[in-house]
């Protein structure tokens, strides 16, 4: 229903045309660098350092799709607002710290997450 609702979208709206003809030539190279960035790590990485370099490559994709989604809204003249002239450092800095906040919790034991019993004078509760 959803790519139904796009596909009749970008044939009745010329901004949507206009938009897509920016977004997928930027978005089909960012994706031919990162799959090829996957393929030779795949090649020559042996299956035990797998998972860091998965993870970087989950970040490196969400960064490239940041990169191209700001390069085609810059187009349209969407940064140029008074907003994002002044207080394009705050959200920058509001971005990355949800991702750290966001890593730190991933990267914690899960042994500590989990709660413990609570010892009451009445006894132990769970």
């Amino acid at each position: 229903m959803i790519s139904l609702v796009i596909a009749v979208m970008a044939l009745r709206t010329g901004l949507v045309q206009v938009f897509f003809t920016d977004l997928f030539p930027k978005l089909g190279v960012g994706l031919a660098v990162l799959m090829t960035f996957v393929i030779l790590v795949a090649a020559f990485i042996p299956k035990e350092h797998m998972r860091g370099w998965l993870i970087g490559f989950g970040v490196g994709g969400v960064v490239i799709a940041i990169i191209i989604m700001i390069s085609v809204f810059n187009n349209y003249g969407w940064f140029d607002s008074y907003f994002w002239q002044q207080y394009w450092g705050i959200a920058v800095l509001g971005i990355i710290g949800i991702i750290l906040i966001i890593a730190i919790y991933t990267m914690t034991n899960k042994e500590n997450r989990e709660p413990k019993g609570i010892t009451l004078p009445i006894g132990s509760w769970r």
